[in-house]
Protein backbone atom coordinates (compact mmCIF):
# COMPACT_ATOMS: atom_id res chain seq x y z
CA UNK A 1 0.00 0.00 0.00
CA UNK A 2 2.93 2.37 0.55
CA UNK A 3 4.02 1.71 -2.90
CA UNK A 4 1.21 2.38 -4.73
CA UNK A 5 0.82 5.66 -2.36
CA UNK A 6 4.51 6.70 -3.36
CA UNK A 7 3.38 5.38 -6.96
CA UNK A 8 0.41 8.00 -7.21
CA UNK A 9 2.47 11.26 -5.53
CA UNK A 10 5.28 11.00 -7.86
CA UNK A 11 2.62 10.83 -10.62
CA UNK A 12 0.79 13.34 -9.22
CA UNK A 13 4.20 15.73 -9.21
CA UNK A 14 4.86 14.91 -12.33
CA UNK A 15 1.39 15.69 -14.31
CA UNK A 16 1.96 18.89 -12.21
CA UNK A 17 5.23 20.09 -13.27
CA UNK A 18 4.36 18.75 -16.98
CA UNK A 19 1.38 20.76 -16.79
CA UNK A 20 3.38 23.99 -15.18
CA UNK A 21 5.89 23.94 -18.35
CA UNK A 22 3.14 23.29 -21.35
CA UNK A 23 1.13 26.72 -19.48
CA UNK A 24 4.27 29.05 -20.25
CA UNK A 25 4.29 31.72 -23.33
CA UNK A 26 7.28 31.47 -25.23
CA UNK A 27 8.45 35.08 -26.90
CA UNK A 28 9.28 33.69 -30.14
CA UNK A 29 6.83 31.83 -32.90
CA UNK A 30 7.96 30.51 -35.94
CA UNK A 31 5.48 31.62 -38.76
CA UNK A 32 5.97 29.15 -41.40
CA UNK A 33 3.63 30.12 -43.92
CA UNK A 34 1.89 26.79 -44.08
CA UNK A 35 -1.68 27.20 -42.31
CA UNK A 36 -2.45 29.60 -39.73
CA UNK A 37 -1.19 28.06 -36.93
CA UNK A 38 2.61 29.31 -35.14
CA UNK A 39 5.20 27.32 -33.76
CA UNK A 40 5.66 28.89 -30.34
CA UNK A 41 8.25 27.22 -28.85
CA UNK A 42 11.61 29.50 -28.83
CA UNK A 43 12.70 31.36 -25.72
CA UNK A 44 15.02 33.42 -28.06
CA UNK A 45 14.96 34.52 -31.88
CA UNK A 46 18.05 33.21 -32.45
CA UNK A 47 16.59 29.64 -31.56
CA UNK A 48 13.63 30.84 -33.48
CA UNK A 49 15.96 31.73 -37.05
CA UNK A 50 18.21 28.62 -36.66
CA UNK A 51 14.70 26.77 -36.93
CA UNK A 52 13.83 28.16 -40.15
CA UNK A 53 17.51 27.60 -41.67
CA UNK A 54 16.67 25.57 -45.58
CA UNK A 55 13.14 25.85 -44.75
CA UNK A 56 11.91 29.51 -44.60
CA UNK A 57 9.60 30.57 -42.16
CA UNK A 58 9.60 34.15 -40.14
CA UNK A 59 10.13 34.73 -36.58
CA UNK A 60 7.71 36.74 -34.76
CA UNK A 61 7.06 38.12 -30.81
CA UNK A 62 4.37 35.62 -29.39
CA UNK A 63 1.08 37.36 -29.53
CA UNK A 64 -0.13 35.99 -26.07
CA UNK A 65 3.62 37.11 -24.83
CA UNK A 66 2.46 40.62 -25.87
CA UNK A 67 -0.79 40.21 -24.65
CA UNK A 68 0.59 39.31 -21.08
CA UNK A 69 3.26 42.29 -20.98
CA UNK A 70 0.45 44.80 -22.14
CA UNK A 71 -1.92 43.63 -19.25
CA UNK A 72 0.89 43.47 -16.73
CA UNK A 73 -0.16 47.45 -15.52
CA UNK A 74 2.66 48.78 -16.77
CA UNK A 75 1.98 51.63 -19.49
CA UNK A 76 5.01 53.97 -21.41
CA UNK A 77 3.14 57.56 -19.49
CA UNK A 78 3.20 56.80 -16.28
Amino acid sequence: MRNLMKVLFVLAATASVTTAASAKSYKWCLDDGVGDTLNCEFTTKKQCLASTSGTGGECLVNPKFLSRKHHSGKSAGR
